[in-house]
C-alpha cells in the first residue's frame, strides 16, 4: 500500500500563528493521523483515535486515548485511507476550534472548558 504524505512547513522551530494556532507550536507537536473515508473535515477539527484511525470527536471523546486537531482539510471517499496532518500540542484559539458533536443549543466554550483536562494531558490549550 503506498502512502501519501504533505509536507506543509519548512520551518524548523517554530510555526507562525494562524486563525487556529495561537502560539507554542514546534515541529514536534506535528504529526500523522490516519482517516478512513467516506468524510470531509474542516481544518481544526478535534479528532479522536479510534484504534489506529483517528475519526471526528464524539461526546465521549474524554474517555480517547488520544486526540489531535487536524492541521488540514480532508475530503476521502468510501474505502479512501490517508494519513493527514495533525497537531499533538500547542495553543490553539477556542473559536476556531471545531468540535463535530457540538449542536447549535450548546455553548462552545463551555464544550472546550469540558476537554480542557484531556487537552491538557496531550500538551493542547485552548485560549
Amino acid at each position: 500500500m503506498s502512502e501519501y504524505v504533505q509536507k506543509l512547513y519548512e520551518v524548523e522551530e517554530e510555526c507562525r500563528a494562524d486563525e487556529l494556532v495561537a502560539g507554542g507550536l514546534t515541529l514536534a507537536d506535528i504529526g500523522r493521523v490516519k482517516i478512513a473515508g467516506p468524510v470531509c473535515l474542516k481544518r481544526g477539527t478535534l479528532l479522536m483515535s479510534s484504534g489506529e484511525v483517528f475519526v471526528p470527536a464524539s461526546a465521549s471523546v474524554a474517555s480517547a486515548d488520544e486526540v489531535s486537531i487536524l492541521a488540514e482539510d480532508v475530503d476521502l471517499l468510501e474505502g479512501e485511507e490517508f494519513k493527514f496532518a495533525g497537531y499533538f500540542g500547542g495553543v490553539f484559539k477556542g473559536s476556531a476550534v471545531i468540535l463535530p458533536y457540538e449542536t447549535e443549543d450548546d455553548d462552545h466554550e463551555a464544550l472546550l472548558g469540558e476537554l480542557e483536562v484531556k487537552l491538557r494531558q496531550q500538551k493542547i490549550r485552548i485560549v
